[in-house]
């Protein structure tokens, strides 16, 4: 048993799975969810902290730096929307609605969604955690911007983020976890602190859990509640080089520029 919580997933999701494609089977794992419960216990899940939106920004720049732009947008868009890393990397271009002025030169806006007064950019989650057909805005004008310019001149069935390699999410956490290694930061950090630092970000900003498990999508509001008080616990213990959190305050003021410069730089 090891306690980084892969071993645990692979069995969960594997029982999970019997259930789910052979129904009638469902309920005959007793000795399966008592051993997984007992699992549990004896190696709980290491918490793995939050990250802030200007940490966010300083792996963003990096990622660009290093002439992986569309992952630094990945970061931004994963942080914004509260994105999983397979929501995140199974996005298409069809999945992004652009309307206003962003729409220009890139996918139309759902005319559907124009008819009920929808403005601004939003991304269609095909099969997320929770269920298929998922909805989340994206907040960030910065985010939204650079989205935009991600998609254009995509078609529809394109993957935001391409990948030659079998495992899609493998390779984003790969280049994730050099940065935040290059960085000197927390070795916990992963791409999921995006999410959780967003979550933590708006419980902090006043947003009700009921808010914040729409926009984040969770099935429940226990599990909500719980992940939300880890992580502000978390945050205030998170610790980071003080130059990256100046350099992290300054690239967030401005963080289209900022990856425009590091691509300048790329190589």
């Amino acid at each position: 048993m090891t306690n980084n919580g892969a071993g645990y997933t692979t069995c969960a999701n594997l029982v999970s799975a019997v259930s789910h494609y052979l129904p009638q089977l469902r309920g005959h794992f007793p000795v399966a969810s008592r051993a997984l419960k007992g699992w549990r216990i004896l190696v709980p899940p290491k918490p793995h902290p939050p990250l802030t939106w200007e940490l966010c920004c300083c792996i963003a720049v990096e990622l660009a730096r290093r002439g992986l732009v569309k992952y630094a947008v990945g970061v931004l868009l994963s942080f914004d929307c509260l994105l999983r890393v397979s929501e995140l990397m199974e996005l298409r271009a069809s999945d992004v609605i652009l309307t206003g002025d962003l729409r220009a030169g890139a996918v139309p806006a759902d005319a559907k969604l124009n008819r009920t007064g929808f403005t601004g950019v939003a991304i269609r989650i095909r099969h997320a955690k929770t269920g298929v057909n998922q909805f989340v805005t994206v907040m960030n004008p910065d985010v939204a911007q650079l989205l935009a310019l991600l998609v254009r001149g995509l078609h529809d069935e394109d993957y935001l983020l391409p990948c030659a390699a079998k495992d899609r999410a493998a390779n984003f956490r790969y280049y994730f976890k050099a940065v935040v290694a290059k960085l000197q930061l927390d070795p916990r950090f992963v791409p999921h602190s995006c999410r959780h630092g967003k979550a933590t970000e708006l419980k902090l900003r006043g947003w009700t859990v009921a808010d914040i498990a729409e926009r984040g999508r969770w099935r429940s509001f226990a599990s909500c509640v719980r992940y939300l008080q880890q992580g502000r616990a978390l945050l205030l213990a998170t610790q980071a080089p003080s130059k990256l959190r100046s350099a992290g305050l300054l690239f967030s003021k401005d963080v289209r520029s900022a990856l425009a410069l590091a691509q300048k730089t790329a190589g």
